[in-house]
C-alpha cells in the first residue's frame, strides 16, 4: 500500500486555526460501507452514499488531516467550464456535457459552503484569460470563440483593463469569465469533512498499511483494523 508522499508543509493548510483532536481507528472497527481517502473525491462519495443510504453507516478513513493532501493543495479554484481554444468548435456536444459537468459541481459545492457556513474565503470572482504579444492575442481568439458556442459570457478587456485588474502593464489583452468560485481550498475541505453527515465516521491520522480485498475487506492500520462490506477508493 503506498501511504501519502507530501511536502511537510501546506500554505494554504498553514493559515488554518488548529483542528480539533483527530478520531482514529482504534481496535476493530464494522461498518457496510467504507470510504478510502478524504479528499474532495472521498468527501464527496461518503456525503452522497450517507445521504443516498440515511440508515447505514459509513466510514471515511484519511491517512493525514482533512485539507493538508492533494487536494487542499491546488490552486484554490473551481471552474465551471474547460477547454483549450477553440476545442468547442470541434466538439461541440462534448464541450457543452463538460460544461454541465463542472457548472453542476461548482454549484453544488457554492451551495455546501453556504449552507454549511463554511469559512474558506468562497469568492465568485470568476476567471482571467491575459496574453502578452500578437501571438497570445491571437489565442485569445480561440477562447473568445470557444465560450461564444457554449453561450458562456465572456468580457474582453484591454490592456488597460488587464493592468486595472493585475496590477501588471506586462499582459496586452484579457478575457474575464464569471462564475469561478474562488477558495482556500484547505479550509474548504476541513468544512466538509466538519459537516458531514451524521452516519458518517470520520477517521484522520490513519494510514491504511494493508488492504485485503473480499467480502468483507479488511483494512488494516497501526491500531486497528476496519472491516466493511464494501469500499470505494479515493486515493489519487
Amino acid at each position: 500500500m503506498q501511504l501519502p508522499n507530501n511536502a511537510a508543509t501546506n500554505g494554504w493548510y498553514n493559515v488554518l486555526s488548529d483542528p480539533a483532536s483527530a478520531k482514529q481507528v482504534s481496535g476493530t472497527v464494522r461498518a457496510p460501507y467504507v470510504v478510502l481517502g478524504a479528499g474532495v473525491t472521498g468527501l464527496s462519495a461518503a456525503r452522497q452514499l450517507a445521504t443516498h443510504l440515511p440508515d447505514e453507516q459509513i466510514v471515511l478513513i484519511e491517512a493525514e488531516r482533512v485539507g493538508f493532501g492533494t487536494s487542499g493543495r491546488n490552486s484554490g479554484f473551481a471552474l465551471d467550464s474547460f477547454f483549450q481554444g477553440d476545442e468547442p468548435l470541434n466538439n461541440p456536444e462534448l464541450s457543452a456535457a463538460h460544461a454541465r459537468l463542472c457548472t453542476g459541481g461548482l454549484n453544488i459545492l457554492r451551495n455546501l459552503v453556504k449552507e454549511n457556513e463554511i469559512e474558506c474565503g468562497w469568492h465568485d470572482w470568476g476567471k482571467l484569460h491575459v496574453s502578452a504579444g500578437a501571438e497570445g492575442d491571437a489565442s485569445l481568439i480561440g477562447f473568445i470563440q470557444g465560450y461564444k458556442s457554449l453561450g458562456i459570457q465572456a468580457r474582453e478587456l484591454n490592456a488597460e483593463e488587464v493592468a486595472a485588474v493585475t496590477g501588471s502593464t506586462f499582459y496586452t489583452a484579457g478575457l474575464k469569465v464569471e462564475a469561478t468560485g474562488l477558495m482556500n481550498p484547505a479550509a474548504m475541505c476541513r468544512g466538509l469533512g466538519e459537516t458531514l453527515p451524521s452516519n458518517v465516521t470520520l477517521y484522520e491520522n490513519t494510514p491504511v498499511h494493508r488492504l485485503e480485498r473480499g467480502q468483507p475487506s479488511r483494512l488494516i492500520t497501526a491500531n486497528g483494523e476496519v472491516i466493511a462490506d464494501h469500499l470505494i477508493m479515493c486515493t489519487n
